[in-house]
């Protein structure tokens, strides 16, 4: 049986992904910093001087500090958790014999140019995105390694989009950002891209995202819509106080590589909402 360590097991995307790959037959195991019961202890902070004794058939990197605003409050503490401990993983588990794949980010890219090649050369803005450009270089340093990019992830569960559906529901207005954009892509997807890339041994670049941004205002505007209820009630509005390197204007990916070793095409944004959220044409969810 295939064995899979997930870093970052206690994470939205390492438990999701754990329970995919146990369905696919991989046996699991999990690292996490907050020595959970069962579960490999392991902090990218304050990693050990040696490594030596991870053992996975892949090893998959799904613990990183996220939040911009906590990358910049911290930076020493965010590049040896984003940049340093990811390379450092990916090489103990190439001593052993298998292979890293990364989890990594539209961010490291500057936002200028939607659709962004997969093979185009990183040139991030912010400290979060220059943390993953660097842990990808060195995770892609090692044998068989792969990164899979990015873009916003929706899950049924998002606060702020549950938010919106409660007060559009209720007839309350909304207000939403006009100018930050996301192409998102649904949690359940970006599973089972990760376990079919281990799957098939592919190593590389892959990128998951919508085929276009849309904003966040148009994005409420079409929940408005599936609800059944008036679109006017979202006003959009500007992100004040959100520097520039932080509201990209466009995120999106070219995500053609992925659907070709899927054999899923890449969605519109809208479907991913009426995906994650369970809408059909016309009616709720």
């Amino acid at each position: 049986m295939r064995q899979a360590l997930v870093v970052g097991i206690d994470s939205g995307i390492g438990g999701a992904l754990a329970k995919a790959l146990a369905v696919a037959g991989w046996r699991v195991l999990g690292s996490s910093r907050r020595g959970t019961a069962g579960m490999l202890p392991l902090d990218l902070a304050a990693l050990p001087e040696s490594l030596a004794g991870l053992r996975a058939d892949v090893c998959f990197v799904c613990a990183a500090v996220t939040r911009q605003a906590e990358c910049v409050a911290d930076e020493a503490v965010a590049w040896r958790v984003n940049a340093e401990a990811p390379g450092r993983i990916a090489q103990a588990v190439a001593a052993a014999g298998g292979r890293t794949l990364l989890l990594s980010t539209n961010a490291v890219f500057d936002g200028r140019l939607a659709c962004r090649a997969a093979d185009a050369p990183p040139c991030p803005v912010n400290s979060y995105g220059r943390q993953k450009a660097e842990a990808e270089r060195a995770v892609l340093a090692t044998p068989g390694a792969a990164v899979l990019r990015l873009t916003k992830v929706l899950t049924p569960t998002l606060p702020l989009f549950r938010n919106w559906i409660a007060a559009l529901r209720q007839g309350r207005a909304v207000t939403a950002f006009g100018d930050m954009v996301m192409a998102p892509v649904a949690l359940d997807a970006v599973t089972a891209a990760l376990v079919e890339i281990a799957a098939m041994g592919a190593d590389g670049i892959f990128q998951a995202s919508a085929t276009a941004d849309i904003s966040y205002a148009e994005a409420c505007r079409h929940i408005a819509r599936r609800l059944g209820i008036d679109p006017s009630l979202v006003k959009a509005v500007p992100a004040a106080g959100v520097p520039a390197s932080d509201r990209p204007l466009a995120t999106s990916l070219d995500a053609s590589r992925l659907a070709d070793l899927t054999g899923r095409a890449v969605p519109a944004p809208l479907d991913v909402i009426d995906r994650v959220f369970g809408f059909v044409a016309g009616g709720d969810c």
